[in-house]
């Protein structure tokens, strides 16, 4: 008896297979000089791409990913009918993207809202055609005015929220308490754990909130005025917050952050 693999778990062909698709599509997207970003939570979504400018400024412009790979060119994927439903419903722009692991060509097939739809309601499966995708290598001008326009149409949507007096107060309440002034911690928890709607709606706001903190060191100290002068109970809890993560300390969703980005950290 061979004791190192009697009763073990097997890694299927599938599952490397899958390895060596994520693996080829993180290697394009970091030769375009895109950010790449594996989703801790697999509903369907592997992951997501941020938009990068050509001089290296981030743009807050997301596009996310499902990822099959396969050995041979079928001109097909197959998706459980949940999955399916769940990216047609995607508040953020979804691409299925189909890899060739023995050719490495990856083709990419833009998901329209409620296009991936079973013809039977009780089909477990539904079979995607790629007709109509085009190769990942030639098709970033394409994915970028995806993720452009619907960005742009979402702040069009929620430009309220800019000089609503509100909305912004809601939003830096959450910055000061829970993320204790760290800007950039709070949009990397958003795009981990916030619902698809709030991140729609909040997640422009955020990093233009994350660019006026960069670019003036003094406006954290006055939004923290500012949110007393409307709720001076919270004094204790946000300078308690800020004190912690000036510190080094971690807040609570800090700590999810670093629990996803750092799986094996004891922090």
């Amino acid at each position: 008896m061979d004791l190192m693999t009697e009763n073990l778990p097997m890694r299927t062909k599938s599952h490397v297979v899958d390895d060596q698709a994520t693996a080829l599509v993180k290697k394009a997207v970091a030769k375009k000089g895109w950010i790449y970003r594996d989703l801790p939570k697999d509903y369907g979504l592997d992951a997501e791409i941020e938009i990068v400018k050509k001089r290296g400024s981030v743009t807050g412009a997301l596009i996310r990913l499902q990822i099959k790979g396969t050995r041979t060119d079928r001109g097909k994927i197959r998706l459980k009918s949940t999955t399916a439903r769940y990216l047609s419903v995607s508040l953020i722009p979804v691409l299925l993207i189909d890899v060739n692991v023995t050719t490495g060509a990856i083709r990419a097939l833009p998901v329209e809202q409620g296009h991936l739809t079973p013809r039977k309601p009780t089909a477990k499966t539904i079979s995607v055609s790629m007709k109509g995708s085009f190769q990942l290598s030639k098709g970033w001008k394409d994915i970028k005015k995806i993720a452009v326009e619907h960005q742009t149409s979402i702040l069009d949507i929620n430009r309220y929220t800019l000089y609503n007096a509100s909305a912004q107060l809601i939003r830096y309440i959450d910055l000061l308490i829970n993320f204790g002034g760290d800007a950039d911690i709070m949009l990397k928890w958003m795009r981990a754990f916030a619902p698809d709607d709030a991140l729609t709606s909040n997640y422009g706001y955020a990093v233009h909130l994350r660019d006026q903190l960069k670019n003036d060191p003094k406006l954290l100290d006055r939004l923290r005025l500012l949110v007393m002068d409307f709720y001076p109970e919270l004094e204790k809890k946000i300078d308690k917050s800020i004190a912690l993560q000036r510190s080094g300390g971690l807040s609570e969703r800090a700590r999810q952050v670093v629990a996803i980005s750092y799986p094996h950290s004891k922090s």
